[in-house]
């Protein structure tokens, strides 16, 4: 065969080749569209697209998102206060009294010297506690003052002496620095504190009360005590005097009087 009918063969047979088939456009040329992968994809997507898009701003109308608390300064005060205190919280008033024969029984071991070094740790714990009480009490004092105050300014200054609003902010900054919403706040904060220095003192004086119990229970005083040893009668009676003296002190009297006014 020539080359001229081989060439012509090839050409009928490549006309030949079947032909894909086009694609169908029986319906309008805007209602499908050509996808990069080549389905036909209908056109009406875009509009899925925005009704799926107000569907989620529906959602995020309905769920808002979690209100953060911003907890005064007190609150967080308090919060930070009570963590430092309750890691070295070791007992409660319920735990000294079912554990009082197991401390009865180990305070026997020790010798009087070591006990009365004890018993005096303990009594300086419980005035420590009582101290901070009255402290707190004081504090709780000032501060419902502080607020009597305020009250009565305000009170002049709308109905009698109608001072400038000027003089009576110096009139309060002269006597007490804060205001009466922080007054409030102040007041709020050393009563939970004082609530938990009661529970604390409640626990050094069954201590103490424990620990003074058990002197009295130990045996007569050593033979060859020296003078800075004391036996547990002796000890006992000094921790009497020393308390009738605390109680009989002017400056003690004025702050439990002040304390309970």
């Amino acid at each position: 065969m020539s080359p001229l009918m081989s060439f012509g063969s090839v050409k009928s047979d490549i006309i030949s080749l079947p032909r894909k088939k086009a694609h169908r456009m029986s319906r309008s040329s805007g209602a499908y569209v050509l996808n990069r992968r080549g389905p036909l994809v209908k056109q009406d997507r875009l509009q899925r697209q925005d009704c799926l898009q107000c569907f989620w701003d529906k959602i995020r109308a309905q769920y808002k998102p979690r209100l953060v608390h911003n907890s005064p300064p007190y609150e967080i005060g308090f919060a930070k206060r009570h963590i430092i205190q309750s890691s070295h919280k070791d007992f409660s008033q319920q735990d000294l009294c079912e554990g009082r024969e197991l401390l009865q029984k180990g305070l026997s071991h020790l010798s009087n010297s070591t006990f009365r070094k004890a018993a005096l740790v303990k009594q300086a714990s419980a005035q420590d506690k009582k101290h901070a009480v009255i402290h707190t009490t004081w504090k709780l004092e000032l501060i419902e003052r502080q607020k009597s105050f305020m009250q009565s300014l305000w009170k002049e200054q709308e109905e009698e002496l109608k001072i400038a609003e000027a003089e009576m902010e110096f009139f309060r900054q002269l006597v007490c620095e804060r205001g009466l919403p922080a007054l409030q706040e102040d007041q709020q904060y050393f009563e939970a504190i004082f609530v938990e220095e009661l529970d604390d003192l409640d626990v050094a004086n069954e201590q103490h009360r424990q620990f003074t119990s058990h002197a009295r229970k130990r045996v007569a005083a050593l033979p060859n005590s020296s003078d800075t040893e004391l036996s547990p009668d002796e000890l006992v009676a000094d921790y009497d005097s020393q308390a009738y003296d605390s109680h009989s002190d002017g400056g003690s009297d004025d702050l439990i009087y002040g304390a309970n006014e």
